[in-house]
């Protein structure tokens, strides 16, 4: 599929272009197609909630009618995505509630449990300038250890925080090794979690795609979507969090609501709507604790905020990145997966078995493949048909099933289906004009075990 679905002008292009090819009934069904879809995608922003479904879902029967009329099988979509149009409407959680309770206290007791680790670069620089110009003193002005610190190399600390800010987005991810911790990380701070539950062998299990901090994300998604009742019950918790908001964004969040909190950090360039409970900057204190550094506000309670996802730290002043580094705890799944769960199985091929926590799994299997190898799978003399059945009797071999993910490092993951010769045929081409070393993940849960589609679930706080 398109990355942005099927708009309106790619539909157009796609038509224009079959418009030329010899006329057969084949090209006639699919202008036929095209010109439905592009249709549909032209008046969908217009439509009442109601029909914008109902024109998804006939938009995915045309689509599966098609590829069943000329004998082959459609790659599995879901309604939402051939336009990649949202579309919110309330629907039951089938997790019983008893499963959801013991999922959030075994997370919230794995994560306590946590192994230690390092300060990053950023926070021993910054610890190393304290103990240089600050040693002997309680606490000191954020702003004045600002000018201090930037003084003696603002180059050093935004490359920390650019270091800080990957190491995020990594351990959510679930790749590469995290070197930034939640070093000032407060227990009773709230947290939360992405899943996704599924049903096997008799009994709910699910996935934890992503660690965050609680208290923000989940207002600033989806906050007003949520019956008014309910909207004003989730504002009224979320000013009883210990987190405040990272005052230094240039949009209250992604739908542009503002969002509820005790107190407001006023910071050079923010727009959060002004309230009476401000602190200036200058007001916050800069103060030895433990292994590191932290902030306290002048009742002395600490400083902790809660981002929305949107920020990108390295983008902001430097002493913005500083707040960042201080005030945002990093939280990722990569502290909860032993590096040590891979084991090679052939020469260049290496396999991670799946790590499960009672019936909590933090990774899926996964096969890690040298280019030398994977090379080997797409012969350049065979015939497409062979070249599918070799690939397909590869990835079994392997011990993968039909569904699997797929990515080249720095590439997107990818679906394959066995099945389905059109996705394999893509399989094929990323392979030749990919590099690197192949990892491939299985596909978890299901389209069998997900149902009409897959869901996920946003559970804030833990």
């Amino acid at each position: 599929l398109p990355v942005d679905g099927f708009s309106a002008s790619w539909c157009g292009q796609l038509y224009q272009y079959l418009g030329f090819l010899p006329s057969s009934p084949f090209i006639t069904d699919a202008l036929n197609l095209l010109n439905w879809l592009r249709t549909t995608a032209r008046i969908l922003p217009h439509q009442p909630p109601e029909k914008v479904r109902e024109l998804q879902v006939e938009a995915c029967t045309q689509w599966h009618d098609f590829f069943q009329r000329w004998s082959s099988v459609a790659p599995p979509v879901s309604p939402e995505q051939i336009f990649y149009e949202d579309l919110e409407w309330s629907a039951g959680m089938s997790v019983p509630e008893k499963d959801l309770d013991s999922w959030k206290q075994h997370l919230r007791k794995l994560f306590s449990q946590r192994p230690q680790v390092p300060l990053s670069l950023l926070h021993r620089r910054m610890l190393a300038c304290w103990n240089l110009h600050f040693s002997g003193q309680e606490d000191v002005d954020f702003t004045t250890f600002c000018r201090v610190f930037l003084s003696e190399g603002s180059e050093q600390g935004a490359e920390g925080s650019e270091q800080k800010a990957e190491g995020g987005r990594q351990g959510e991810e679930g790749g590469g090794q995290e070197t930034e911790g939640s070093e000032q990380w407060d227990e009773t701070v709230p947290l939360g979690v992405l899943m996704q539950p599924f049903f096997e062998n008799g009994q709910w299990m699910t996935v934890v795609n992503g660690l965050f901090v609680g208290g923000g994300k989940l207002a600033a998604r989806w906050l007003h979507l949520f019956p008014p009742a309910e909207r004003e019950r989730l504002e009224q918790w979320h000013k009883t969090l210990k987190l405040d908001l990272f005052p230094s964004q240039g949009w209250y969040n992604a739908n542009f609501q503002p969002q509820p909190q005790n107190r407001l950090l006023r910071t050079p360039g923010a727009r959060w709507k002004q309230q009476t409970n401000e602190i200036r900057l200058g007001d916050i204190r800069v103060r030895l604790k433990g292994p590191g550094l932290e902030l306290r506000y002048p009742d002395g309670s600490p400083v902790f905020f809660t981002d929305l996802g949107l920020e990108a730290p390295e983008t902001r002043p430097p002493a913005m990145q500083l707040l960042y580094h201080l005030t945002v705890p990093t939280v990722g799944i990569r502290t909860l997966i032993p590096d040590e769960n891979w084991s090679e199985i052939s020469p260049g091929l290496r396999h991670r078995s799946r790590v499960v926590h009672g019936n909590m799994i933090f990774a899926r299997q996964a096969w890690s493949v040298d280019e030398k190898v994977w090379k080997s799978w797409t012969p350049d003399h065979e015939h497409q048909a062979l070249v599918y059945r070799h690939l397909c009797t590869v990835i079994r071999s392997m011990g993968r099933h039909r569904y699997f993910f797929y990515n080249c490092p720095g590439e997107k993951p990818q679906m394959a289906d066995l099945h389905s010769p059109l996705l394999m045929q893509v399989f094929e081409k990323d392979l030749r004009h990919g590099s690197g070393t192949l990892l491939i993940t299985e596909m978890l849960p299901t389209p069998a075990q997900a149902g009409e589609r897959a869901w996920e679930l946003v559970v804030d706080p833990v």
